[in-house]
């Protein structure tokens, strides 16, 4: 267990860095915060987690994740309260983060192997927030993976990890250049690209979705790249009655795919 009290520690330094995306891309690591999504971590003893980060002050009532760190042989950093809070991504911190090595998974080809057959792909989303809400999302219904293109908000970024409930760790979420880069592999696989907009598509709630799904998601402000628009197989536009232009980009994506899994899970098997 080693103790810091002083901004100049490089332990401090490096777990500061790991809010900027550069040290995370440096360090193939991310912070991790709160009791719940920590204590399943460590329970699940699968090497992920690099160093346990506890507050000072709070160390009795963490004994539990003490305790599962010590038997997981993963080292223990306590920072003062005051190091801690400037660490934290939360405004009202529980006194826990975890240091989690990025995931890695074999090339794209192969992740797209597995099923349930319903892939998300994000294309510059800039909202962390919307990001990490869409793989939690994604995990939730059963999603194979999510891809992410360049222009695209990190997704092990604090806002977007902590939107998606730790979700980032419980399915592919790899990037890519772009969606020309995808589509080939996606198209010869038997996968047909459903692009969201918000006009003149077929209305989501009489769509019959495709037995390989690849959801196209856009930019919050300009939507999917025209691209995006050419490759796609399908449109969908969610129907609104109200007087509101349109929905943000992670609430259409729970909508279409809570409408996916409706019918794959659902109306297929009654």
């Amino acid at each position: 267990m080693k103790f810091v009290s002083s901004k100049s520690n490089p332990v401090f330094k490096f777990l500061k860095s790991l809010k900027e995306p550069k040290a995370r891309k440096e360090h193939q690591s991310f912070l991790l915060e709160g009791f719940s999504f920590v204590q399943e971590l460590l329970q699940q003893r699968d090497k992920q987690v690099l160093f346990l980060v506890l507050e000072k002050e709070r160390l009795k009532r963490l004994e539990p994740l003490l305790t599962l760190a010590k038997q997981a042989k993963i080292p223990i950093i306590v920072l003062d309260a005051a190091l801690f809070k400037e660490v934290a991504v939360s405004e009202t911190p529980q006194g826990v983060l975890a240091v989690v090595k990025i995931p890695t998974h074999k090339n794209f080809s192969e992740v797209l192997e597995t099923s349930p057959a319903c892939v998300v792909v994000m294309e510059e989303i800039q909202d962390p927030s919307n990001v990490g809400a869409i793989i939690r999302t994604a995990s939730a219904v059963g999603a194979s993976c999510v891809f992410y293109t360049k222009g695209t908000a990190d997704p092990f970024s604090p806002k977007a990890v902590r939107a998606s409930a730790g979700a980032v760790l419980n399915l592919p979420v790899i990037k890519i250049e772009n969606l020309l880069n995808l589509t080939p592999t996606l198209k010869e696989k038997g996968f047909k690209l459903v692009a969201t907009v918000v006009k003149g598509g077929e209305d989501l709630f009489t769509f019959s979705f495709p037995k390989k799904t690849v959801l196209l998601l856009g930019n919050e402000a300009k939507g999917l790249s025209a691209e995006g628009m050419v490759a796609s197989d399908y449109k969908l536009t969610i129907p609104i009655i109200g007087k509101v232009e349109s929905l943000n980009v992670a609430v259409a994506a729970g909508i279409v795919l809570y409408q996916w899994l409706i019918q794959r899970f659902y109306i297929v098997k009654t």
